[in-house]
């Protein structure tokens, strides 16, 4: 019985719903998550339509692998970097907000993420499941991307928290080391996809 492959999806959602709820009780409206939340989906809708492109397939014929990793690993840390705190500090710009509302509007971008990811997971896991296409092997990864999603969600609490200290002070800096500071955070996906063994076999 794989049904210990939903845990992983589940614990995801959770990641993003508890935060959101934890602080919303602070007396937090609920306007600064949905102004995250939407940041978010506008950065990944420009991300989605930029996959479409023909860029990963033109590189691969160019350059070997570990090369083509490290460029890689560049172009989506950079576009994260910039889009991401780009439509942040966009959508933030419209709106006064103090620290504890710059705090929601974090948990709210992370958090829409998480809950995003997590869908996707359990859904995959279920049908998994429900076709018996996989068998499931380390039962100790189940909670690795709970805790990665965990991490990455204090990681655009932060980033936001730059992006809006930018905007309230006039700074461009602080903006520009928010795009320092969360592009690594991407950047390093191509070289885990390539390096990291999975561990759901279909």
């Amino acid at each position: 019985m794989n049904s210990p492959l939903l845990f992983s999806g589940i614990g995801m959602i959770l990641t993003g719903v508890f935060p959101v709820i934890y602080w919303w009780r602070k007396d937090v409206r609920l306007r600064y998550f949905l102004l995250g939340a939407l940041a978010w989906a506008l950065a990944i809708g420009v991300k989605v339509l930029m996959d479409l492109t023909p860029l990963n397939d033109f590189l691969m014929r160019k350059f070997t692998i570990s090369t083509f990793i490290i460029i890689l690993g560049i172009y989506v840390g950079l576009r994260t970097g910039i889009l991401e705190n780009g439509f942040a500090y966009i959508v933030s710009k419209k709106i006064e907000m103090k620290f504890r509302e710059a705090i929601a509007f974090g948990i709210g971008f992370g958090g829409s993420e998480a809950i995003f990811l997590g869908t996707l997971s359990f859904l995959n896991a279920l049908n998994l499941i429900l076709t018996k296409a996989s068998t499931y092997e380390d039962p100790d990864i189940l909670f690795a991307p709970i805790i990665e999603r965990l991490f990455v969600l204090f990681g655009h609490i932060f980033s936001c928290l730059l992006v809006i200290h930018s905007v309230k002070t006039k700074r461009i800096r602080y903006f520009l080391y928010s795009i320092i500071y969360k592009s690594p955070i991407d950047g390093i996906i191509p070289w885990m996809q390539q390096n990291i063994p999975k561990t759901v076999k279909g």
